[in-house]
């Protein structure tokens, strides 16, 4: 290869990129959840849904999941305090759903999120 050039890989399709993987869905969206599942099309991977934070941080203590998607209103703590005991525990990436703007977003990247996805959750 000459100075300059790099080499181009063929994107990993986000089928293979999480074969096998072990999904947490932390909320109390099952509607939610099912289109998640749907619109992600992970081949191979397990999807374990819980709908309150203390659950989420229970599974988290007891298994190594390899994505948690989070919710942010939860109906026992928060999914900014779920957030903060994720960090604690490990270093598994976090995507954050929240319903609030630009200051709910930085809040979240704040307490350690990997990406923060605004919407209607």
């Amino acid at each position: 290869m000459l100075a300059g050039e790099s080499l181009l890989r063929p994107a990993t399709p986000i089928s293979s990129r999480f074969a096998g993987a072990l999904i947490l869905l932390a909320g109390s969206a099952d509607r939610y959840w099912h289109q998640f599942r749907e619109s992600l099309r992970c081949e191979g991977a397990e999807f374990v849904s819980v709908a309150s934070g203390r659950g989420a941080l229970e599974l988290l203590r007891r298994s190594a999941f390899d994505l948690v998607v989070l919710g942010e209103r939860l109906p026992d703590i928060s999914g900014m305090t779920v957030l903060m005991e994720t960090r604690r525990l490990g270093n598994v990436p976090v995507i954050v759903l929240v319903e609030g703007g630009p200051t709910v977003q930085a809040r979240g990247f704040d307490l350690g999120a990997d990406d923060v996805v605004a919407g209607n959750i």
